[in-house]
């Protein structure tokens, strides 16, 4: 077996694992997932605006300032016209 066959291997398994780990717990990687977003976010001027320092779970995440979203654009596709409540929000099946 050459060095390339052993180390892709070896590259296969670590990836297997992790994919495991983040699959057997999909709430906790969520959850995860939306602290790293709003940690990095937490200084932006949405951020800011929003109160991302405030949000310490996906609790406080639902009762944000986040609550509606901007989903309808403008016909020139520039801005924004309309907020609409979120019904929900990264919901695993």
């Amino acid at each position: 077996m050459s060095i390339k066959s052993v180390a892709a291997k070896l590259f296969a398994k670590k990836i297997y694992k992790e994919t495991q780990a983040w699959a057997k717990n999909p709430v906790a990687t969520q959850n995860k997932v939306l602290q790293k977003l709003i940690k990095e976010a937490k200084g932006t001027q949405f951020g800011i605006d929003h109160h991302f320092n405030t949000i310490k779970s996906s609790s406080d995440f639902s009762r944000s300032a986040l609550t509606n979203l901007t989903v309808i654009l403008s016909p020139n596709r520039n801005c924004f016209l309309e907020t609409l409540p979120i019904k929900a929000y990264f919901l695993s099946s």
